[in-house]
């Protein structure tokens, strides 16, 4: 078979979608790490000055800007520990499919810049009287991150290179409930709810990097996949551990 007869067949098949992923412990470090931590990210004076004035009952509309400078206070103190801690790049899981008989792995994967979340607008506060419940809304957003792979395949022969590329707009909404009477926050939702453009570019041999780009039908959705479960395990674990240490703290201040 011709390469070109060969190139135009491998761009057209079914790719098989059993992939074999190897996965790593990121959340359970994070959470760590948080933890030990969590008095630099929210102090009693922070919540004594910011929280406890603003369920204080003076009203919501007023208090849009308020929040949105302690929202991003607690972003960059949690950005810095995590600079701090080396987790602004997380690796990637080892992968594994088939393209047709032949098996394509991607190795080395590394996903960068996960410290540039900051707040996506503004934090919107609505109080639902009947049962005495604020709900704080939060948008979170990732302009940004970039990710890169080895890649390794045989079809006719041996074919190695790299992969780069990058993830715009990934946009996060958050929602944080707080009972007025029980003076306690809880993490309601947490979850991407839009992924802007994924860009992709294969390196290596440039007779055959244009026919490698056929995996990218491939890559695309894995990739989306895996930044999606990482930066809401990601969300997950901060918010959690900002509602943890916020319900300590105002239970020492009212009981």
């Amino acid at each position: 078979m011709k390469l070109t007869s060969l190139v135009v067949f491998l761009y057209f098949v079914v790719f098989n979608e059993s992939l074999e992923v190897n996965e790593t412990n990121f959340e359970g470090i994070l959470k760590t790490t948080l933890k030990e931590h969590n008095s630099e990210i929210i102090s009693k004076e922070d919540v004594e000055e910011n929280i406890s004035k603003l369920l204080g009952g003076i009203s919501l509309e007023d208090q849009t800007a308020n929040i949105n400078n302690y929202a991003d206070k607690i972003f960059e103190k949690v950005r810095r520990i995590l600079r701090d801690h080396n987790f602004d790049s997380q690796s990637l899981p080892d992968v594994s499919f088939k393209i047709v008989k032949s098996k394509v792995q991607l190795s080395q994967g590394m996903l960068q810049d996960l410290t540039t979340m900051e707040r996506g607008g503004d934090v919107d506060l609505s109080f639902v009287e009947s049962l005495d419940v604020i709900t704080l809304s939060l948008p979170i957003e990732f302009e940004e991150l970039e990710f890169s792979y080895h890649f390794h395949t045989k079809i006719i022969f041996s074919i190695s290179g790299g992969v780069k590329g990058s993830v715009k707009n990934i946009r996060l909404y958050a929602k944080l409930s707080y009972d007025v009477k029980a003076h306690s926050f809880k993490l309601k939702e947490c979850n991407v709810n839009s992924i802007g453009k994924i860009s992709v570019k294969f390196t290596g041999h440039k007779a055959v990097v244009w026919l490698i780009n056929g995996i990218t039908k491939v890559i695309v959705p894995f990739v989306k996949g895996k930044v999606t479960r990482i930066v809401e395990d990601m969300e997950q674990s901060i918010l959690g551990e900002v509602v943890s240490k916020l319900n300590e703290i105002m239970h020492n201040i009212f009981h």
